[in-house]
């Protein structure tokens, strides 16, 4: 008897290599993601630190020279910390892709592998088919053997 054999077995193996390929990139966009993430929280804290020091000197009594000093900090402070929420932004709208991309390939992927389900059922059918054959055929045999020699 011939063993099952999937036509599509090339197809199913590139698209499994292509949804492998899709989760690979999408950790990677979510791993940038986080050290976005990470950049912006420690640009804030900077930020919040540098103004609590700042309030704390106006207290004490400001000095233009410290003035002269944190307010153009601060400025930088807040520029940066609206660049790189912008990039937070941008990797958000990279991890949305990716995550669609993974999708589109796991349900690629999927289909075909649902066609090889019912490729394999179809062949069991089949090959159960042939073995209740062979056995109609050996009981029919046997049946007729006895009867002729009587």
């Amino acid at each position: 008897m011939k063993r099952f054999r999937f036509r599509l077995e090339a197809v199913l193996q590139q698209r499994r290599l292509v949804y492998d390929q899709k989760a690979t990139e999408l950790a990677t966009t979510v791993n940038a993601l986080n050290a976005e993430r990470t950049k912006l929280d420690a640009i804030q804290s900077q930020q919040a630190e540098t103004l609590l020091a700042f309030e704390d000197r106006r207290r004490r009594g400001l000095e233009v020279r410290d003035a002269a000093l944190y307010l153009p900090f601060l400025e930088r402070l807040t520029a940066q910390a609206t660049e790189q929420a912008e990039r937070v932004e941008q990797a958000k709208t990279r991890v949305s892709a990716a995550q669609a991309a993974l999708e589109a390939a796991r349900t690629q992927y999927e289909i075909v592998e649902q066609l090889k389900k019912k490729a394999q059922e179809a062949y069991l059918t089949e090959v159960r088919r042939e073995e209740q054959r062979f056995l109609d055929d050996i009981s029919s045999t046997r049946y007729k053997s006895p009867s002729s020699t009587n």
